[in-house]
Order: C-alpha cells, then sequence, then structure tokens
C-alpha cells in the first residue's frame, strides 16, 4: 500500500492491527549481517475506509445535481426555441 501523510510519502511493506491501546516496543533488523538503507517506521490510523464513503458521494452527488442543471437547461431552451417559431410562424 502507498501513503502519503504529514509531507512523508512511502510504501507499505508490512501491516499489522493493534487491537488495544497502550505503550508497545518494536524492535527491527536486517537479516544476518546484511545492512541496508535507513528505514522509516510510521504508526498512523488508516483513515481511507472514513473518507472514501464521503468523497464518492460528493462525487455522485455533483455528478447528479450537474446532470439535473444541463438536462434542465437543455428542456428549457427547446422549449424557448418551440415558441420562438411558433411567433414567427
Amino acid at each position: 500500500m502507498r501513503y502519503k501523510e504529514g509531507g512523508r510519502a512511502g510504501v507499505s511493506v508490512f501491516e499489522f492491527e493493534i487491537e488495544y491501546p497502550g505503550n508497545y516496543l518494536f524492535y527491527t533488523e536486517y537479516d544476518g549481517d546484511v545492512s541496508g538503507p535507513d528505514v522509516v517506521f510510521a504508526i498512523g490510523k488508516l483513515e481511507t475506509l472514513g473518507t472514501t464513503p464521503v468523497g464518492l458521494c460528493t462525487f455522485f452527488g455533483a455528478l447528479i445535481i450537474g446532470g439535473f442543471i444541463i438536462v434542465r437547461t437543455f428542456l428549457k431552451r427547446r422549449k424557448t426555441r418551440k415558441q420562438e417559431v411558433s411567433h414567427f410562424a
């Protein structure tokens, strides 16, 4: 999973769920004598599931309202054109 939080971005390679609040001690290292680049260990709430429904509702709501405005404008213009044509006939 990719993440972007507080000006940092990265790729999650491991995910776990903490069931109970409290103090935890984490120890990480590379296997054997292998060394590698420094790693950032970020812990936070995954809020994507909470914001996605709101974003989708906003998007589809705007789409429906926009569609309504377009259809209503089209129907009013068509009605006005018919009235103009009948005045000239």
